[in-house]
């Protein structure tokens, strides 16, 4: 059997801040433990991580929306109103409204990530 497992510990840094396990992840009996591991660590890093100005990412959330089909408008780097319709269209697509609603100012770098991997 394979198996592999990471455990981080943080005071009140659990769900709700109810514990104080941060991330413990684990993979049993799987021939890829390692791999699989990663990939949940990705995923608690989508829905726990902390933001960015949406400022500063602009330029590519304007290429990364108009890749998806849903910015028709130029990369200017701004965040316009436009772009922003876009991408909370976009992160209801991709049920990410809890990462993301459409109203913060900043957005997780995972999410973009996340995005960048589903979009091609």
């Amino acid at each position: 059997m394979n198996a592999a497992g990471v455990l981080v510990v943080r005071e009140n840094g659990g769900y709700g801040g109810n514990n104080d396990r941060y991330l413990d992840p684990r993979v049993d009996d799987d021939p890829k433990p390692i791999h699989k591991l990663q990939k949940l660590v990705k995923m608690h890093h989508l829905y726990f991580g902390q933001p960015d100005p949406l400022g500063s990412v602009a330029a590519e959330l304007q290429g990364l929306l108009q890749r998806a089909g849903y910015h028709d408008g130029p990369v200017t780097g701004v965040f316009d109103e436009q772009t922003r319709k876009a991408l909370r269209t976009l992160a209801g697509i991709e049920n990410l409204e809890e990462c993301w609603t459409g109203e913060e100012d900043m957005i997780d770098r995972h999410v973009i990530e996340y995005l960048c991997d589903r979009i091609v």
